[in-house]
Order: structure tokens, then C-alpha cells, then sequence
């Protein structure tokens, strides 16, 4: 099965840490919703979970509560947590998906991947509550978590249980790694994750010397994501055929440029609240072999150190082709549905809906200790005289009820470019919103693509910062 060899989606880190004013004791824990006392049937990519309990006597109806009541869960030991603010202690139940030093991975019922940063008193125990070593954790192994989360969004765990030892089918799904999230999208104090910091010198007599092994040879990239139900043949729509054909020849005829992003970043906090404005990063993009790269990042006229991806709040990722070539791969299943026609830019269109399943999904959805790879749905407007898209709508569908948001939404808008001697659909706009769950919190970015130019290694490029946010 051929697939795309990055999600693209949406992220926000530190969303709530970002939104001036928010008292933190207003948001309520998350993560740690109830678990189904069986996996729900058909989610999970056909043949890598068995059907069945998943554990027996874990299923927790509210974070960090005993069912029926008010009272925190004992953490192992007979002690509870302290808390201050919203630190309120809460559990959650999973399969060991990856275990270091400083951090652990689970994957929960629901298939949300969730990362944990170890507490300074971290601790690990059997049923019984007897102390075991990490070694005892073997990939697959269903375990339960006691864990916080920070004031900076990020799950940090207490305590974990080991409650059950795996099957052959869960080890299979726990050694995958389509859906793990990469070192960057890691908080930053974890991204080096070693025994040590330190160099060594060799203690002892001087090792023998040895012929330097060959370099084996590489393996090729590939993705390990399971292959999901077959797909029931269906002839397309002839518009949605010819656009098909553009969106998988637009990426391998695009050219390197340079432009500068600039994202307005919006906030409402309550359910009758206006927008509120809070700031503006810019940045310098270059897109080169498919890849975008960022420099010159700015929060309206101050530089910012690090990367982009480090930067509070939220962002998106996919305007520049990976959206349209996952909708049109042939592997994803959409299924279009012709609509009417529509003006777009002073173009003529045609709209047509579509939909794509969760185990064909590129959609990856992040917060900032846990991801999701969403089901969705959307709106794609096509020219009729270049079948080319013109404007596309993506809406996050399915998202579970433990899943911070509760609605994921994207939008990008292409227009005509012209780099030097031919002309290429880029896009100009885009937008992404997301809501919390269980709050009237909503984020929205509101993001330009201007200046483009063809980028060429030793040229200069630079572009003037905003002034001021832009007018709503």
C-alpha cells in the first residue's frame, strides 16, 4: 500500500497556556475520560487488535475518580497527589507503546497516542502494589497511569501499573510506528532522551583493534501503518478524475520558492465573545524538495529563538499540496459527491463533497501530550476550465470523547501564481480553528502566503515584519 510519508493536520501547543487572562483552575483535566471495557469494533486497522476486555476493571466514568463519586483515586502507595490550580491528579489506561528515561508512550482504547514525562518521584508497581523495575514493561503490556497535567499543557505521570501482560497481537501493534509522534513534536526538555549526558573516556587497557565494520545498507523509508479493509471499486466523478491527475502531477512540478507566512492568531472565550486579537508570527518560508523550512520567526517585531513548531498555541501544517495529494490518493477512499456550481475567486467551480474513513486517515491532530489521526470530511472546489482546486474545506469527524477538542477544523484558498516565465496554484490563505472540550475556549489562526518568489540558494531574501495585526 503506497502512502504519504508525513501526516499533515493540526497542532496546539501549550493552547491553553497562551490565552492571556485564562485563570488555569478554570480548565478541566483531560485525557483521562472513560475507557470502554472493549476496543470499539472496526476503529482500529483490521487484524492488529483482538477483539475482547481491554483490562478487565479499569473503566474510570471521570479523571481521577472513583465511580459514583467525588473521591480522587489512591494513588499507588495509599497516598494521593498534591494538587494547586488545575493540577488535578487523573488516570487513564493503555498499551505500552514506547518507554525511555524521561518519557513514556501509551496508546489508549480510543487509539489516542499519549505521551508522559516522569515525575522526579515516578513510580512503578505490579496489582499488587509491589515495586518493579522499567524492564518489567515490555512493549504492548497494559498498564494504567496516574498523571497531571502541567501548567504548560503536558502530562506528567506519578505513577504507572502494569495490569496485564501482552498478546502477540498487541506487540505487533505497540512495534509500529506510523502513528508515533517524531522527536520535534516531543516537549523540548525530552527530545534528548539518554542515559547520559556526559561523555566518557574508556576506563580499563586500550580495546584491541578491529577492521571498522561495513556500513550496512539503508533501509528505505517506508510506513508501517497496517492495511486497511479493502476498497469497493467506484468509477469517479470525470471532474474529480481530472482533478486527481493535477493534484499528483502539482507536487512534482513545483519549483523551490521563498515566501513569507504571516498568522493571525485569534481567541474566544466565550460562547457570545468576539475574536479577540492576540498576536502575529511571521516567518520566511522556503519550500525545497518537498520540504518546508522556517527562519526569520517573529512574534509581531521580536525574533524568536528555536523553531517554529516550539512556539505556544496553535498552527497547521499541509498548505502546499500534502492535504490535496492525501484527498486524491486512491489509497485514502474518499468518496466524492458532486454538488452545485460556484464562483470562486471569479472562477467558475464546481463543489463536491467528500469523506475519509479513520484507518485511511493522514489527518494527524496534536496537543501537546497527546495526537489523534482523525476521520474527516470537507468541501473541494474545482475549476471547471483547469481542474485545478481552488478552495478546500476540511472538518475533523469522530474525534473521541477523551480527545481535548472537540472540533478541528482546516480551510485554504489557491490562487494563481506566477514564478518567473510559468504560473502555479499556491495557496494565499489558510485557516485552522479549534475548540476544548467541555469549554467555550475556541482558537483561530488566520494565515497569508505573500512575496512569492522562486528561491535560489544564494539569493537574499527578506521581508519587513508586520507593524500591527491585521484588520478583522
Amino acid at each position: 500500500m503506497t502512502r504519504l510519508a508525513a501526516a499533515f493536520g493540526v497542532a496546539c501547543v501549550v493552547c491553553v497556556a497562551q490565552i492571556p487572562g485564562q485563570n488555569p483552575g478554570q480548565r478541566p483535566p483531560i485525557g483521562g475520560a472513560p475507557v470502554p471495557g472493549t476496543y470499539p469494533p472496526g476503529n482500529y486497522p483490521p487484524g492488529t487488535y483482538p477483539p475482547g476486555t481491554y483490562p478487565p476493571g479499569t473503566t474510570i466514568p471521570q479523571p481521577g475518580r472513583l465511580p459514583g463519586g467525588n473521591t480522587p483515586l489512591p494513588r499507588p502507595g495509599g497516598s494521593t497527589l498534591p494538587t494547586r490550580g488545575y493540577l488535578k491528579e487523573a488516570t487513564t489506561t493503555g498499551i505500552v507503546r514506547r518507554f525511555t528515561n524521561k518519557l513514556f508512550i501509551i496508546e489508549t482504547a480510543d487509539h489516542r497516542i499519549v505521551w508522559f514525562q516522569k515525575t522526579d518521584d515516578f513510580r512503578m508497581d505490579d496489582p499488587k502494589g509491589e515495586t518493579i523495575e522499567a524492564e518489567r514493561f515490555a512493549p504492548g503490556d497494559h498498564v494504567m497511569v496516574w498523571y497531571v497535567q502541567d501548567d504548560e499543557g503536558y502530562y506528567r505521570a506519578s505513577a504507572l501499573r502494569w495490569t496485564a501482560e501482552s498478546t502477540e497481537a498487541d506487540r505487533a501493534a505497540a512495534a509500529l510506528n506510523w502513528d508515533l509522534p517524531t522527536t520535534a513534536q516531543l516537549p523540548p526538555d525530552v527530545r534528548k532522551d539518554t542515559k547520559s549526558d556526559r561523555p566518557v573516556i574508556r576506563r580499563g587497557s586500550p580495546a584491541p583493534k578491529e577492521e571498522p565494520p561495513e556500513e550496512p545498507e539503508r533501509a528505505a523509508k517506508t510506513d508501517d501503518r497496517p492495511d486497511p479493509a479493502p476498497l469497493e471499486a467506484r468509477a469517479d466523478d470525470p471532474s474529480v478524475a481530472r482533478a486527481r491527475e493535477a493534484a499528483q502531477a502539482f507536487l512534482t512540478t513545483l519549483p523551490s520558492f521563498a515566501a513569507r507566512q504571516s498568522t493571525a492568531r485569534y481567541v474566544r472565550e466565550t460562547a457570545r465573545a468576539d475574536w479577540r486579537a492576540l498576536d502575529v508570527v511571521t516567518a520566511n518560508l522556503v519550500y525545497k524538495d518537498g520540504e518546508e523550512t522556517y527562519s526569520d520567526i517573529r512574534i509581531g517585531r521580536d525574533r524568536v529563538k528555536g523553531l517554529l513548531e516550539d512556539i505556544q498555541g496553535l498552527r497547521s501544517t499541509g498548505e502546499f499540496g500534502s492535504m490535496l495529494a492525501e484527498i486524491f490518493d486512491p489509497e485514502t477512499g474518499a468518496r466524492f459527491v458532486r454538488g452545485s456550481a460556484d464562483l470562486i475567486h471569479g472562477r467558475r467551480t464546481v463543489k463536491f463533497s467528500f469523506a475519509v474513513p479513520r484507518d485511511r486517515s493522514q489527518f494527524r491532530i496534536q496537543a501537546p501530550s497527546e495526537s489523534y489521526f482523525s476521520a474527516y470530511r470537507g468541501t473541494l472546489w474545482i475549476d471547471v476550465e483547469t481542474n485545478r482546486v481552488m478552495r478546500l474545506e476540511q472538518q475533523a469527524t469522530g474525534l473521541p470523547e477523551a480527545f481535548p477538542f472537540d472540533k478541528v477544523e482546516m480551510a485554504i484558498d489557491y490562487e494563481f501564481i506566477r514564478l518567473e516565465t510559468r504560473t502555479f496554484l499556491l495557496p494565499v490563505e489558510s485557516q485552522a480553528l479549534d475548540c476544548i472540550r467541555e469549554t467555550s475556549v475556541c482558537m483561530r489562526n488566520q494565515t497569508s502566503f505573500r512575496n512569492y518568489v522562486k528561491y535560489e540558494a544564494e539569493s537574499g531574501i527578506k521581508f519587513e515584519p508586520p507593524d500591527k495585526l491585521p484588520v478583522q
